[in-house]
Formats: structure tokens, C-alpha cells, sequence
């Protein structure tokens, strides 16, 4: 299964088969989510249809590519800074949730 990290931006996700959606949200409203993609799901299709909807995915959280400031901007109520890789944000916000300290998934 694959993930990718995104930022909700109160569109209904679209409907891509293999795609489940997961976010959450703050008490002060700022949210980010997830979406799991099995082995029959086209992420390419998925991405297209993310972007024609205006939400914002994060680069993939398994390189060393930096999230863009504009991202990092959007999710610093969330303790995410300039220079943050995906996988440094999403620790940093899975902290911030309140969920037990285990790392997210790395695949």
C-alpha cells in the first residue's frame, strides 16, 4: 500500500478506485490528511484528480525532497518548518494530533 500526503482544502475527495482518504483537523481548524493507495489504484489518475479539484499533495515522504514554503507555511500551527522533509512534517503533525509516539508508516 502506498500513501500520499496532502492538504485538504474542503472539497469532497474525488473517487478513485483503490484510494481511501483519511485527514484530520485541529480543534483550530488546520488539517492534513492521507490517502492509501492499493496495488489497483492509479496514482497518476489519482493525482490529476487531486489537482483539477485544487488539493494540494506533498512530495513523497520516503525522499529528501523539501516540502515548498507556501506548504510549510499552510501547516506551521502544526509545528512544520522551511527545510521539513514529508516524513519530518508528518512526525512533527502526528505528534501535534496527540497519537501514541510511533512514527507514521514509512511505505
Amino acid at each position: 500500500m502506498r500513501q500520499l500526503f496532502f492538504i485538504p482544502n474542503g472539497q469532497q475527495f474525488p473517487q478513485v478506485f483503490g484510494a481511501t482518504f483519511h485527514f484530520w483537523r485541529s480543534d483550530e481548524g488546520d488539517s492534513v490528511g492521507v490517502v492509501h493507495m492499493d496495488g489497483n489504484c492509479d496514482a497518476e489518475q489519482l493525482i490529476e484528480r487531486m489537482e483539477s479539484l485544487g488539493i494540494e499533495w506533498l512530495p513523497n515522504h520516503h525522499g529528501n525532497e523539501k516540502i515548498t514554503p507556501h506548504h510549510a507555511q499552510k501547516l506551521a500551527k502544526l509545528g512544520v518548518v522551511e527545510g521539513d522533509t514529508t516524513f519530518a512534517a508528518m512526525v512533527k503533525i502526528h505528534a501535534v494530533a496527540g497519537f501514541s509516539p510511533l512514527k507514521p508508516r514509512r511505505f
